[in-house]
């Protein structure tokens, strides 16, 4: 498994900032839809009582698994009820547990259909470039929040990527974006400003590298 190019992150900012626009507004047009809020999920899992973390892992589930429920909002409620530590390891399980379903799934359904239409030697290039760099774009994707996790699990479900590359690049790569949104939650009520500090500082440990990849000079 080998690193990123600069070419490569710099084509990967790029794909962030049109995630990120892209992402904002589809969440404007589901929210219309199907509205999930902070505090009717923090209602539901302190009405659960000893399942509310099993409650909050099946959330994270259906979450995963059906693209337009949202996500973000069932962290900050694990943050509210759970506080940070117990917010961040439910959630990261029903997260994984979820991505691994996503990702099986288009295995089974979708794969067959994209070596159906898809050129033979298009699909070989592309089989042979996830071998190379699934690993890292993966985990690139899940470190940053703006990519929509769904899709990601989904795209590398309908790729020719392993599952056990997939399972860890996932695992190592949530934690990051999952603490930081779970520590919204729970500062949120007692000191929004430090939940925002948190966050923002986190998301730029993951920003930074990436940014100095884009731009450093290359060796020869």
């Amino acid at each position: 498994m080998r690193m990123m190019s600069r070419r490569q992150a710099r084509l990967l900012l790029v794909v962030l900032v049109l995630s990120l626009v892209f992402s904002a507004l589809l969440a404007a047009v589901f929210d219309r839809v199907l509205h999930v809020d902070v505090e009717g999920v923090v209602s539901l899992l302190r009405n659960s009582g000893p399942w509310a973390p099993m409650a909050l892992v099946g959330l994270m589930i259906v979450a995963v698994v059906v693209p337009p429920v949202p996500s973000v909002p069932l962290d900050i409620a694990a943050g509210v009820v759970f506080g940070l530590g117990w917010g961040v390891v439910w959630v990261l399980i029903g997260a994984e547990a979820g991505a691994v379903m996503a990702f099986l799934l288009a295995r089974r359904l979708g794969r067959g259909w994209v070596q159906r239409k898809v050129q033979p030697q298009t699909l070989e290039r592309v089989d042979r470039l996830v071998e190379e760099r699934g690993f890292w774009g993966v985990l690139v994707m899940r470190l940053l929040p703006t990519f929509h996790f769904d899709w990601v699990s989904y795209a590398a479900g309908l790729s020719s990527m392993r599952l056990a590359p997939f399972v860890a690049a996932t695992a190592i790569g949530m934690v990051a974006p999952v603490t930081a949104i779970v520590a919204v939650g729970d500062q949120l009520l007692s000191n929004p400003q430090l939940a925002a500090w948190i966050f923002g500082s986190l998301l730029a440990l993951v920003l930074v590298p990436l940014v100095w990849l884009s731009f450093a000079p290359q060796r020869r």
